[in-house]
């Protein structure tokens, strides 16, 4: 999605997300040791799918700033579907005592939470943006007809 994107800040974005997950993953790997857990390489048909649904977004021929809103779009069902799950297993930790564990997934969901307000901010600003400028565009159109 980084590649992808035409907005610099949003492009940073994505890329600084990849990285915040690579610690994600480490956290996770301590997790898995801490319940003394073997994980897999299981897929997710879920996330597959929504990944798969931004990938076809990159190949649709639109606007920069129709395929950044697009790609934003897709971010956020993403990080929503991860905040959800995060948001459960945290509960889940809490619940069943597992005080560090309880930690590292707080951790990880709050950067989720995060990274998804990130790329809000980062469209309603380009937006905000746009607006000012159309208005001024309007107001000049009709200052130079008087």
């Amino acid at each position: 999605m980084a590649k992808e994107a035409n907005n610099p800040k949003l492009k940073e974005a994505f890329e600084s997300h990849l990285e915040e997950t690579k610690g994600q993953k480490e956290k996770l790997d301590r997790v898995f040791a801490l319940l003394n857990i073997k994980h897999g390489n299981t897929k997710c048909l879920a996330m597959e799918g929504l990944i798969e649904e931004g990938k076809d977004l990159i190949d649709e021929n639109a606007t920069p700033e129709v395929k950044d809103a697009g790609l934003i779009a897709a971010a956020q069902k993403i990080e929503h579907y991860e905040i959800s799950g995060y948001g459960t297993v945290v509960h889940y930790a809490e619940k069943l005592g597992h005080k560090e564990i309880h930690q590292l997934l707080s951790e990880i969901l709050n950067e989720e939470k995060r990274k998804q307000t990130q790329s809000l901010m980062i469209w309603r600003k380009k937006q905000s943006i746009r607006k000012q400028w159309h208005n001024r565009q309007c107001s000049f159109k009709v200052n130079d007809l008087e």
